[in-house]
Order: C-alpha cells, then structure tokens, then sequence
C-alpha cells in the first residue's frame, strides 16, 4: 500500500489531519484507489474532492491525466 503527500495535504481541514485521504495499491495488472471522502454530499462539490477524484480514476485506468476543467459546486 503506498500513501502519497498530496493525498494526505488534500485531506486537511482547517488547521492539522493526520491520516490519510485515501490510498493507492497496484493489484496483478490492475490498480485500486480508495478515497476517504467524507459524510456529507457537499464533500463533493469541493474541487479538490472532485480533482482527486478525477485524478484517481485516471491513474487506475493507466491514462494519461488531461486537464479537467472542474468547477466547484454542483
């Protein structure tokens, strides 16, 4: 299981969180994302959630991250 620093400064709210935001792990050809969002449906509407997001789906399916132009909210 590898943790990176972006996942853990992404994870940060306000002042100091000290687990991490999710965790990456490369499984035989395949690789798993896990993202520990939050517990409320405006977690998602945040940029940096979604960006994550969007990053992480990426990186499992071996792609190439192209600009994602996201906006906050819905």
């Amino acid at each position: 299981m590898q943790h990176f620093p972006e996942l853990i400064e992404m994870s940060k709210v306000g002042a100091k969180l000290d687990r991490p935001g999710g965790w990456t792990r490369e499984v035989g050809d395949g690789r798993v994302v896990f993202l520990n969002c939050g517990s409320t449906p405006e977690v998602f509407w945040r940029i940096s959630m979604k960006e994550m997001m969007w990053r992480s789906a990426h990186w499992a399916m071996k792609k190439d991250i192209p600009p994602s132009n996201l906006k906050e909210g819905l």
